[in-house]
């Protein structure tokens, strides 16, 4: 996505916006669904969220 990103860049200059949606972490067959009002993240997701949110913050889009 992030090489996506970069080959579509240029597109900007153009006026054209892209939008997505979505998350860096997730899994749908993992989802609680019957859990409502509480707070629910698998380990392995806030580590791998907080993990790619180091490397987009300090500049290291190469890991």
């Amino acid at each position: 996505m992030y090489e996506l990103a970069k080959e579509i860049s240029s597109l900007r200059q153009k006026g054209i916006l892209i939008i997505g949606s979505g998350n860096m972490v997730h899994n749908l067959r993992l989802v609680a669904w019957g859990i409502e009002n509480e707070h629910y993240v698998s380990d392995w997701a806030t580590e791998a969220n907080e993990k790619i949110k180091s490397h987009i913050l300090s500049g290291e889009h190469q890991n």
